[in-house]
């Protein structure tokens, strides 16, 4: 496939994932209050899902497309893909022009209230954007081409960078347990990989600490238990394959699972994730040479008003290599972002070898190198929050190193830039709810009652043409006796009139409660109606039917059917699949009424 084929058809499938993703605009509310449930554990909200089994902050805005189903199905689609031109300015520089991308897809099915299974899949397009040797990055080292260690160049990721199963059930007591099997995905080892931190939408170099930190979140063959205390607190460990991927970018390698990996993860609250963790790799570069690497880091995220967001990360990581002892990396970034406005700054200091760095002086082999990298970018967005976010950027990098380092990159601090064109779906909305009560019903309801027929009105007399009075009456004659006539019998009498039909019973009043309260997310909640006439008597024999919907997003409508009980009670069991704020609009109708009297209740739903 050619290069301007395939930046085709990954901007194709950002643009179909974006083009209904337009959000419902109630600005505001925060993703954390709708506790959508993480694919990878049920236990976790979706917006603290990083890469793997890793956390995020829970404030963390997510960029992509989700569809949801009432039976609390969901299907995610995000990722980004930025065509640029790049220049490292060095002896050991080059310039290219590429497009850094990257495209994952999550799905979760809940199997009951307690337990559900979810899927991953992550693919790239570098193999053929980037090619086999990858973009220039100075002071990046790590992986091989040709056979060869790549240096001052960022290897590309494989074509298919994970593909999981996971399978999560809550334990009561706030706990929850989960299972994550991959072929390729991450093992239970450092922070959040760096495609997967809020920066990688707008800038698309890896770190050049990438390989301290992060750089077991492509692992053919992974094995992940771990254990959810409370939602704050996870204690995790993995079995993996320590060998980092061949230079077929195409295949899927052999699976080892010779390494182990264990980590803690502290979410204190909805804006700070913390994570310790520690693994043993084996032979992670193909040179026979074991690591063992410890990894701390700090995630901060602020949300900072209807449009805008500032976050940060903190990574320290620690590489101890049989014959090489330890060495050190730290990595500082932020991203702001205000409306269609992003600015961006890396700052990184690394601890490397000339073996490392592959010096072709020996003598430098065990030597251990000094190295910074700090960068600054900017974004502006061309569109933004209309389904795709398309943007013009650009990025200056600052190196520093030892004089040492003088005959192979030059005097000086070299200075490397890009230009780029960002291209990714855009943010997920979630709509601004008003804090609700549990079963606060609306205020209106659209009663409707049967027509009167009001009786004809008398007819009025005609005040401009009075009525012309009987002429008067002649004088009577004299009375002649008459013959005698036969007797007549007297008449029937005249028929009462019927009375008017009575008018057909009607509704007057809807009330509901529901149980528990308030409702529970996945689960069955009994919902109970009562139906009242004008004289505040039971209505028994009505017709009682209900709509389900979310109120801050398209999850569609289920629909509801009540049982009458004949003491002017109706129940039914609605199910809501998500935490968050729900509407259950309720439709009675009386026998031989023409429309149904109508009421919504709505439900703060708990997860």
């Amino acid at each position: 496939m050619k290069p301007q084929y395939a930046l085709t058809t990954l901007a194709a499938i950002l643009a179909a994932a974006g083009a209904h993703a337009a959000p419902t605009n109630m600005p505001g509310m925060d993703m954390g209050a709708m506790s959508m449930s993480s694919a990878t554990d049920l236990n976790d909200p979706m917006s603290r899902e990083g890469s793997g089994t890793s956390w995020l902050p829970d404030s963390t805005p997510m960029y992509g497309k989700m569809w949801m189903k009432p039976n609390g199905d969901m299907v995610m689609l995000h990722g980004a893909i930025m065509p640029r031109y790049i220049r490292t300015n060095s002896k050991r520089g080059a310039e290219k022009f590429d497009a850094p991308n990257w495209l994952m897809g999550m799905y979760s099915h809940p199997l009951d209230a307690k337990s559900q299974i979810g899927l991953h899949a992550m693919v790239s397009l570098d193999p053929i954007t980037e090619g086999g040797y990858g973009y220039p990055l100075l002071f990046q080292t790590g992986e091989t081409w040709g056979g060869q260690p790549l240096h001052d160049r960022q290897h590309p990721h494989d074509l298919f960078d994970e593909l999981s199963a996971t399978y999560s059930r809550l334990l009561g007591g706030g706990a929850s347990a989960y299972l994550y099997l991959a072929y390729p995905g991450e093992p239970a080892l450092g922070p959040p990989t760096f495609m997967h931190r809020l920066l990688a939408y707008d800038y698309g170099d890896a770190p050049i600490g990438h390989h301290w930190q992060d750089a077991t979140h492509v692992t053919f063959g992974v094995a992940t238990a771990g254990l959810n205390l409370g939602g704050k607190v996870k204690v995790e460990g993995s079995v993996f394959t320590g060998r980092e991927p061949n230079e077929d970018r195409y295949n899927f390698d052999r699976p080892r699972m010779d390494s182990h990996s264990g980590r803690v993860s502290y979410n204190p609250d909805k804006n700070n994730a913390y994570q310790v963790s520690y693994g043993f790799v084996k032979n992670a570069e193909g040179d026979g040479s074991d690591q063992h690497r410890t990894t701390a880091s700090w995630l901060y995220n602020k949300p900072l008003g209807e449009d805008a967001n500032f976050t940060t990360a903190l990574v320290w990581g620690r590489n101890d290599l049989e014959g090489e002892g330890k060495t050190n990396s730290y990595l500082f970034e932020a991203d702001y972002q205000r409306k269609a406005n992003t600015f961006f700054t890396r700052i990184e200091n690394i601890e490397k070898s000339g073996h490392e760095l592959v010096i072709p002086d020996e003598a430098l082999h065990e030597r251990k190198f000094h190295l910074g990298e700090y960068t600054a970018g900017y974004v502006r967005d061309l569109t933004h929050g209309k389904g795709i976010d398309t943007g013009l950027g650009a990025a200056v990098t600052l190196n520093t190193k030892p004089s040492a380092l003088d005959p192979y990159y030059g005097t000086g601090s070299p200075v490397s830039f890009q230009i780029f064109f960002r291209l990714r779906a855009s943010r997920i909305q979630m709509n601004k709810m008003d804090k609700m009560a549990p079963d606060a019903p609306s205020d209106t309801d659209g009663a409707s009652m049967p027509a009167m027929t009001p009786p004809a009105p008398a007819p009025m007399p005609d005040m401009n043409h009075p009525a012309t009075p009987p002429p008067a009456a002649e004088p009577a004659a004299p009375a002649t006796p008459a013959a005698p006539m036969p007797e007549t019998p007297p008449a029937a009498p005249a028929p009462t009139p019927a009375a008017p039909a009575a008018a057909p019973e009607t509704i007057a009043k809807i009330t509901a409660t529901i149980a528990p309260a308030p409702p529970k997310a996945r689960e069955k909640n009994a919902m109970t109606v009562t139906l009242t006439d004008s004289a505040g008597a039971p209505f028994t024999d009505a017709t009682v039917t209900g709509d389900v919907e979310m109120m801050s997003m398209d999850m569609g409508t289920s629909h509801l059917t009540f049982t009458r009980h004949g003491d002017g009670t109706y129940t039914a069991q609605p199910t809501f699949s998500m935490a968050g704020p729900w509407r259950v609009t309720v439709r009675a109708i009386a026998p031989g009424a023409a429309k149904p009297l109508t009421k919504a209740f709505t439900y703060s739903v708990a997860r």
